[in-house]
């Protein structure tokens, strides 16, 4: 899949009242290696900062634009869902580190 910002140019995910996303997995994976590369899901496998901060670009012009905005994320993302939602978090912010002590 291309990047998410071109996923959303080509969806004109503008145009409506709510932008949603999905972050399944990350880039060259299949579903079935990246479940069995991470499991057990405890910890940022393989994080994926250019994918989060595309994310996170997404979320903030979407707010900006004042429509809401839902982002769900996968285990098979970066290795551990929670987590990455974290990191996310933190991208949001603007701080763009992982959370402590689970890189």
């Amino acid at each position: 899949m291309p990047d998410v910002r071109v996923q959303a140019r080509l969806a004109a995910v503008a145009a409506g009242p709510l932008t949603v996303g999905r972050w399944l997995l990350g880039s060259g994976a299949t579903y079935e290696a990246a479940s069995k590369r991470f499991a057990p899901f405890d910890r940022l496998a393989a994080p994926d900062p250019r994918a989060r901060r595309a994310l996170a670009e997404l979320a903030r012009a979407t707010l900006a634009a004042g429509r809401r905005v839902l982002l769900t994320v996968n285990n098979n993302a970066e290795g551990c869902a929670p987590l990455s939602i974290m990191a996310l978090v933190e991208e949001l912010a603007g701080s763009g580190r992982p959370p402590a002590g689970r890189r």
